[in-house]
């Protein structure tokens, strides 16, 4: 008889245990038409700051619902839509949906053309999409509004370094097919060695160094001993 009882006994603990595994980690405490309707009634009374609160709360147990409220419900004028677009944008990337992440990003920006954290978060996105040439566009914005910015000045500093060193091997790959250049066909080849330096080099090496004084970093301290080596060669064959 107590070997029947413990056997029921265990049985029941083992079912109780079983059932654990089927209750959802995450299930939220209230669903989210509540949430979104608090949202909607912290927005009437301007309680802007509860509303992001909540609306990041929503998101998270249903971004698909939540994105439909956004574009729904909060005015295009309200202040507490860049903060919502920043969280759905962060959601997505978080989550590696970097296009849907991009979109919002671009949302964003759109409306707050020179908040840098928002910039930020854009040329992010358009580096991970493989958008560069959208991507220098935003972070020569960036530089525009803070000179200083590291980020900025990293992409900047290495994206004209790749363009000058690019450059500066096609201009030799032609040069090696002249067998027995002219000293003319050597004086082009020089001045165009220095019109590239002058350019793509130049606007590299200006902004490392800025990046180089608030971050030292190993990698751009390599990259301007190159640029310097460039210079010095063309000194040297002046």
């Amino acid at each position: 008889m107590y070997e029947l009882n413990e056997l029921n006994m265990n049985r029941s603990v083992f079912f109780i245990i079983l059932s654990l595994f089927f209750i959802p980690l995450n299930m939220p405490a209230q669903t989210v038409d509540n949430v979104l309707d608090q949202v909607t009634a912290a927005l009437e009374q301007s309680h802007w700051q509860e509303a992001d609160n909540l609306y990041r709360i929503a998101v998270d147990v249903d971004v698909f619902r939540s994105e439909r409220y956004l574009n729904d419900k909060v005015q295009d004028n309200s202040p507490a839509r860049p903060s919502m677009l920043m969280y759905l944008g962060d959601y997505f990337r978080r989550t590696r949906n970097y296009d849907d992440a991009y979109s919002y990003y671009k949302k964003l920006v759109a409306a707050n053309p020179k908040d840098i954290n928002y910039l930020l978060r854009l040329s992010e996105m358009e580096v991970q999409l493989g958008k560069e040439s959208d991507a220098l566009i935003t972070y020569q914005s960036i530089y525009n509004i803070d000179e200083n910015n590291l980020s900025a000045n990293i992409f900047l500093g290495n994206y004209y370094f790749c363009e000058a060193e690019k450059q500066m091997n096609e201009l030799y790959n032609e040069h090696q097919k002249t067998v027995n250049p002219t000293r003319i066909q050597l004086s082009a080849y020089h001045d165009q060695k220095v019109q590239i330096y002058n350019t793509n080099y130049k606007r590299s090496k200006k902004y490392l160094e800025t990046a180089s004084k608030r971050f030292p970093s190993a990698e751009v301290f390599k990259t301007l001993k190159k640029i310097q080596h460039v210079e010095d060669e063309i000194q040297r064959n002046k």
